[in-house]
């Protein structure tokens, strides 16, 4: 619950599209991504798809500044792969029957995949990642079997990295160099152009403060604390 855990699915998701088994199916916080899976008619039975979640977050905060100064945030890859799964391209397809030692393979093959693309996936996207996550403190992964129906079982696997990454922005700023540029990526994607303004919004508002307030607002400080530092207005 923060703008860095909404940018990170959002670059994360742009990473991800196209570099995978998964292909474009690569769905950002999805309610019920078996629905929409499946929502994606005969190529959704037969290849797998990714959804992404921001979970847990932790950030380190001084005073009452609940932007906080860093924080770790956990980003959860879940892969669901159907019955049946076809990868590579002509000579070198093979189809393979996820129900039994062909579901590991797949999950194992998706996982490489899925780190390649952190590291060569478009370089747009990478930049912003690079700034927004200072470092990946732990790697967890998890296989689960997920029902369908009474009768049908899917295999998935949650791979779940923990993040170190930069503050939240303060309020009524102007926009760093990390959030201009997802700004500017997101006026590029039809997807997400929508959202950008808001983006810009939610970190520029409230415009109308003065230097001192904007110092208060950063810093959650009390109007007795900030006028103890000598930086408002004099009366």
């Amino acid at each position: 619950m923060s703008l860095v855990s909404f940018g990170l699915r959002l670059v994360a998701s742009r990473l991800l599209r196209g570099r995978t088994w998964a292909g474009d199916r690569i769905y950002n916080s999805p309610v019920d991504p078996i629905a929409q899976w499946e929502a994606e008619a005969d190529r959704g039975e037969q290849t797998a798809c990714i959804a992404l979640y921001s979970g847990k977050r932790v950030a380190s905060v001084v005073g009452k500044a609940t932007q906080g100064t860093g924080a770790v945030v956990e980003l959860t890859f879940a892969v669901f792969l159907p019955p049946t799964i076809t990868v590579g391209d002509g000579e070198n397809s093979l189809t393979l029957e996820t129900s039994n030692t062909g579901g590991a393979v797949v999950i194992d093959f998706v996982g490489r995949q899925i780190e390649a693309a952190f590291r060569f996936g478009p370089q747009q996207w990478r930049e912003i990642w690079d700034i927004f996550v200072v470092s990946i403190l732990e790697v967890r992964s998890r296989p689960l079997l997920y029902e369908v129906d009474k009768t049908v079982q899917i295999p998935c696997v949650e791979v779940t990295w923990d993040l170190k990454v930069i503050p939240d922005p303060d309020f009524g700023v102007a926009m760093l160099p990390g959030w201009q540029k997802l700004h500017d990526a997101m006026l590029a994607d039809e997807d997400y152009a929508p959202l950008a303004p808001l983006m810009l919004s939610a970190i520029s508002a409230p415009q109308e403060l003065a230097d001192w307030q904007k110092v208060q607002a950063a810093l959650g400080m009390s109007a007795p604390a900030v006028h103890s530092f000598g930086i408002t207005p004099i009366e």
